[in-house]
């Protein structure tokens, strides 16, 4: 559903537009479409007002003055601006050049940490070509990729789960298998070493006077003396089955 926003609430943000300038005959044809009183909706980020596909559009409504403008929300995460706006682009737009597609492949698996995978379906393009054009990437921006977030660990344990080779998994996350390897054992070394933080409960000193106190007030109440002694020696029993000292 679309609804009307001041122009100047819009944000262009070229960081994820990604082209090397705008196309003046674009700019003119949505100028034309203005000027006859037609209007075709902005799409934008729900809470940014950052534009999605509308950029052209966008610089029509500057040359023409327009201060009211009709958009479209929709939700999406930073990390998937970027291949909304090629998907909206490849749909209606100016085509990207052979060097936007390049730089916007690079983005794509650096900044938004897409998979070669993934990137083949935003783009369109076979895998082969994808891991052809990251194997271009000058070394110091590539090493930037060599690293594994959270959210890359997530996948790669799901794909491990069922059945996935460590090579195949590095493949698709766009890392080495060396890169991969290394953050799994890092995970586990983590995961088997004891928290410290964590208190046995069994050892606590509040226990041992909690169960004196205890075994007190079962005396205080004039229990046999034969059955005061059983009980204390089953609670102390008690105690050093759990490695507690209770004197």
């Amino acid at each position: 559903m679309s609804k009307q926003i001041n122009r100047i609430d819009l944000y262009e943000d070229k960081e994820y537009w990604g082209r090397e300038g705008y196309n003046g005959d674009a700019i003119s044809r949505y100028e034309e479409l203005y000027t006859s009183g037609k209007t075709k909706p902005l799409l934008i980020q729900k809470g940014t007002n950052r534009i999605i596909d509308g950029f052209h559009r966008n610089s029509a409504l500057i040359r023409r003055g327009i201060e009211k403008v009709d958009v479209e929300e929709i939700d999406v995460s930073n990390s998937d601006i970027r291949a909304e706006i090629y998907r909206c682009n490849a749909a209606h737009g100016v085509p990207y050049s052979k060097e936007e597609r390049n730089k916007l492949i690079e983005d794509l698996y650096i900044k938004d940490r897409k998979t070669q995978e993934q990137i083949s379906e935003i783009i369109g393009i076979a895998q082969s070509t994808v891991s052809a054009i990251i194997g271009n990437i000058k070394t110091d921006n590539a090493d930037k990729r060599q690293t594994l977030n959270d959210k890359d660990m997530a996948t790669a344990y799901e794909l491990l789960k069922n059945g996935e080779t460590q090579e195949s998994i590095a493949k698709k996350l766009g890392v080495s298998q060396s890169t991969l390897s290394e953050r799994l054992a890092k995970d586990k070394e983590k995961s088997d070493k004891p928290d410290e933080t964590k208190k046995d409960p069994m050892t606590d000193e509040s226990l041992v006077t909690e169960t004196k106190k205890f075994v007190t007030r079962l005396i205080i109440k004039g229990l046999p003396i034969g059955d005061n002694e059983k009980i204390v020696e089953a609670v102390v029993k008690l105690l050093k089955d759990f490695r507690v000292v209770a004197e």
